[in-house]
This record gives structure tokens, sequence and C-alpha cells, in this order.
């Protein structure tokens, strides 16, 4: 039987998780009333980052009974690329799906993604729309739209091809010992996912909204959120240096990667 896998991420959502949830629950269902559902096995891959709000407990109550449902509560934090790296490597789908712990899938996602990948054999992953919570200027929805994987779906084949998630870490050396010094894809690793994705695969963009992203406080929807009110040209920049450092290491470690990748391909770099 074929298998689709949802991999769930979350730290610290015990007031968000339940309903994140709940709908992946209500997508299942409704894939599962379709034609293209009748011969899917679904599974949820759920990896917590060590919670410290009582989310691991919510987990495991809900969990409890739903033998679809897999848990992996980290003892130690690490970031949301290895959040999902691990989900995917426990995961057993040839359909890979991500959730954030405190967003939403809209009924119809796992749905409308299925059933184009099932039409198009040539075609390697899927984007959706993007529901907003609270509306932005114009510019930004695109934006938003192409940065997010809560709105993919991914083959497992082409998740391995560009190597997962990045996750790189820079360290300083400081006499005999490496001394830890930056996450370099911390909270950016789902645009740099993205860019690989696009840059060697092959997808397609649905015309509809089938997840939601929820702005939460402290969340990143949240934190940008000042800046999603100005034209794209024109907004505050509110991210502090470091951020800005990262994403350009960020693009020059991931333009090699897509090089290298491109020349094991036959393609052009």
């Amino acid at each position: 039987m074929e298998k689709i896998s949802v991999i769930v991420a979350t730290w610290n959502h015990a007031h968000h998780v339940r309903q994140a949830l709940e709908s992946v629950d209500g997508a299942i269902a409704y894939l599962k009333r379709q034609p293209e559902g009748l011969a899917l096995d679904v599974e949820v891959i759920v990896v917590d980052d060590a919670s410290e709000d009582g989310t691991r407990s919510i987990l495991e109550e809900y969990a409890r009974g739903r033998h679809f449902y897999h848990l992996l509560l980290r003892g130690r934090p690490a970031n949301p690329a290895c959040l999902c790296n691990l989900g995917v490597a426990l995961a057993a789908g040839d359909l890979l799906f991500f959730l954030d712990g405190d967003d939403l899938f809209l009924e119809n996602h796992l749905h409308e993604c299925v059933k184009i990948l099932r039409a198009h054999d040539h075609v390697d992953f899927v984007k959706s729309q993007v529901a907003l919570s609270d509306p932005v200027h114009p510019d930004w929805i695109g934006r938003i739209t192409n940065s997010l994987v809560i709105n993919l779906c991914v083959r497992r084949s082409c998740h391995e091809l560009v190597g997962g998630f990045p996750d790189a870490h820079l360290f300083r050396r400081v006499g005999e010992r490496l001394e830890y010094a930056i996450d370099v894809f911390r909270m950016i690793e789902d645009v740099f996912y993205n860019k690989k994705l696009s840059a060697v695969c092959r997808g397609l963009c649905l015309a509809v909204p089938t997840v939601k992203y929820v702005r939460r406080p402290g969340n990143p929807f949240d934190r940008q959120y000042e800046r999603f009110q100005a034209p794209a040209g024109q907004a505050r920049n509110t991210m502090d240096p470091l951020y800005h450092m990262r994403v350009e290491v960020a693009k020059i470690l991931i333009d090699h990667e897509i090089e290298a990748l491109r020349k094991r391909l036959g393609g052009p770099s």
C-alpha cells in the first residue's frame, strides 16, 4: 500500500499543538473520503524539540489510541531543520508533508497534493497557496508562500537528492578546542530547502490555498509582521545584523550545494 508521511515539528506549542494535530486529522479524514485516498496509508510523525511548557503531555495524550501517530520526544533542543530531518528518517512514506506545531492544514491539503502527484509522475513536489491569519501587503504574499514548507508535498526521492533541510554550524577555535558560534540556517532553513528543491527538482504550484499560516505571539510570522505591512522594497529592516550575516553565509553554502548537485546530475552549473 502506498504511504504518505506527515512530519510535525513542535517546540513549546502547548497552546496550539492540539489544534494543529486536529487539522492534520481533518485533512486525513477528508483524503480518505476521496478516491485518491482509498489505497493510501497515512502516518504522522511528531518530533518535539525538548519542550518545557507541557507540550509533551499534550502530545502523549493526543497520540494515545492513534496507531498511526509516532512521537519522538527529544531530550536536548536542536533546531527546526534537525526536527524535520529526523522526522523524515523515521518516516516510511514516499510522499512527505511538513507542519509546524502552531500552523494548520486545511482539510483539502493532503488530497490536493496527492491528486497532483499521482497524475504527474514527472513532478517531484507540489506547492499550494497559503491562507494568512493576518493581512499583509500584497508584495509579501508570494514571498511568504515560496518561503514556507507547510504548503509543500515532496517525494522522498527528491528530499534525499537535495540532502534534506540544510543544517550547518560554525565553530571558532579557542586554543586546542572548538567553541560553538553560529547555527547558520536556524529559522531560515525553509527558505533554503525550497531553493534547493526548485533548483534541481520539478515542481508544480496549486492555485488554491490548502494551509493556514498563523500569527502567534513571538513566532516567525509575528516577528516579521511589521515588515509585512509595507511594500517589500520599503519595509523597515527589523532583523539584527547577525541574521543578515547568517543569510549571506547560507546563500554561499546553498549555491555551492546546488552547483555540486547539478554537476552530479549532468546539468549546467
